[in-house]
């Protein structure tokens, strides 16, 4: 049942838009502009027809869509069809007319099949495929749908295709899966999508369990989360963490012993764990190489200095501050958030400026920093179940600086809308990770009609690829606790 407040999925031929209903509010999606006041107290899945800027109810019977016609005579093939405008006898001058007049969907539909000159030459088939393609046409029809990973995929892709890195619905139920995500879990995740993927892990939690999005800057593009307008209890579940404070929140700093004299010598400066000048591959995507250099006047290698400082805050500081990790989703975010300013000034049609202070921001501003600090708590137990990343650029720094943050047996899924970087990350993770494997989703739709069910004409074959596998060592974890137990150093 749609209630007042409620985000709703309208779809008007082939334009898909999401949107808030309150009363008295009016949208707009291709060239129909309504009022949403009809829309509270119909169930989802409703048809409505857009009858001077309001929305009538369409009932199942009356639904020309589905309705069976008698379509009166046929021929038994198509063979002496051609297509061309003289089979009309309207004009379009008289079609438009009839609009302006205000004259039905349906109604105009009829009088375009009364005056066709071919339409009796066709087969049924042929006349329910014109009919159809006419009501698409001309009859102003709207179907409130409910928020689902599908359309608002789609709603993204409509707008702009890189938004959703060709991400499909399929491919993200595939990673739900191969990460294990089910009620009573934790979930990290880390996407260049709009939210979409953390969306979808919270939709599949259900309230029970917890996610942490992590995210480049102050604040995250959550469109994606936006647009399921979930109940405040699957909300509580959903936190977000800049990403640039992993790295103090898994392991904080301990503090430097002093010397013991001055003749001691100064520590050598250790040397970084990961490059950070990121090296361009022949993909075009940016990977860190590892650092191959010696460490100056100590004689040992980078393998050696890596070994005894890779703890997990250096893992995560060098792979989100240093790394191309951050650089990654900050570049990403402004994107978005460019993005989205864009689509705000589309449709309000000017610039949204600074409002002055409201009543009300400090509780909201101590709200934030009370949830940030119950983050913080989740993320220092580094107990996580799963790890779900998204991402256009190379996922190899994100999925290192995150992995200690992932218990034994977690499970994870890496999607890619190419296949080298995940080829470069399976490679990496030997030993570290069981049950690897690389796959690709095919999905293909149906059409489903008496006597003529086959493939969809029209499909969309580029699913991307899914890393995945399960977690079960942590080295940087176990080194650390090796150096714990070893004690000082005499």
């Amino acid at each position: 049942m749609i209630v007042d407040g409620a985000q709703v999925v309208l779809r008007a031929g082939r334009s898909v838009r999401v949107c808030a209903v309150r009363v008295g509010s009016n949208v707009k999606i291709g060239k129909l502009s309504f009022k949403l006041d009809n829309l509270i107290g119909k169930c989802f899945g409703s048809k409505f027809e857009v009858v001077d800027k309001n929305l009538v109810p369409i009932s199942p019977e009356a639904d020309p869509a589905v309705a069976e016609e008698d379509v009166g005579e046929a021929a038994e093939d198509n063979r002496n069809l051609v297509s061309s405008r003289e089979h009309q006898a309207l004009s379009t001058e008289e079609v438009l007319r009839m609009k302006k007049d205000g004259i039905r969907g349906e109604d105009l539909v009829d009088k375009l099949v009364e005056n066709s000159v071919t339409f009796k030459g066709k087969t049924v088939y042929a006349q329910e495929k014109y009919i159809r393609k006419k009501i698409r046409k001309h009859a102003a029809i709207v179907v409130a749908e409910p928020p689902s990973v599908f359309n608002v995929l789609e709603m993204l892709a409509l707008k702009n295709s890189g938004k959703t890195n060709l991400l499909r619905g399929d491919t993200i139920a595939m990673m739900l899966l191969r990460a294990n995500v089910h009620a009573g879990q934790r979930v990290i995740v880390a996407d260049t999508c709009h939210g979409i993927v953390a969306a979808a892990a919270a939709e599949r939690l259900g309230g029970h369990g917890s996610i942490v999005h992590v995210h480049s800057g102050e604040m995250s593009t959550s469109a994606g989360v936006e647009a399921f307008g979930f109940s405040p209890a699957i909300r509580a579940t959903l936190s977000t963490y800049p990403i640039e404070q992993l790295a103090a929140v898994v392991s904080p700093a301990e503090p430097t012993p002093a010397p013991t004299g001055a003749s001691d010598p100064a520590p050598a400066a250790a040397a970084p764990l990961l490059d950070p000048a990121p090296a361009t591959t022949a993909t075009g995507a940016s990977e860190a190489l590892p650092a191959a250099a010696t460490a100056a006047g100590t004689g040992e290698t980078a393998m050696d200095v890596c070994e005894k400082q890779a703890s997990p805050a250096e893992v995560v500081e060098s792979s989100t501050r240093d790394g191309a990790a951050g650089r990654a989703l900050a570049a990403a975010a402004e994107e978005d958030q460019n993005a989205e300013a864009e689509d705000d000034e589309e449709e309000t049609g000017k610039t949204r400026g600074r409002r002055p202070p409201r009543e009300g921001d400090e509780q909201a501003r101590q709200a934030r920093r009370e949830l940030r600090e119950r983050t913080k708590a989740l993320l220092m137990e580094a107990n996580f179940d799963s790890l779900l990343i998204a991402t256009r650029f190379h996922p190899w720094e994100l999925l290192e600086g995150l992995m200690p943050l992932l218990r034994p047996s977690a499970a994870f899924a890496i999607y890619s809308p190419t296949i080298e970087p995940l080829t470069d990350c399976f490679s990496r993770l030997r030993g570290t990770a069981v049950n690897l494997q690389i796959t690709e989703n095919f999905l293909r739709e149906y059409q489903v009609l008496p006597d003529r069910t086959h493939p969809h004409m029209s499909m969309n074959g580029a699913s991307g690829y899914i890393l995945s596998g399960t977690v079960v060592s942590n080295e940087h974890e176990i080194a650390k606790r090796a150096r714990i137990e070893a004690g000082p150093a005499s």
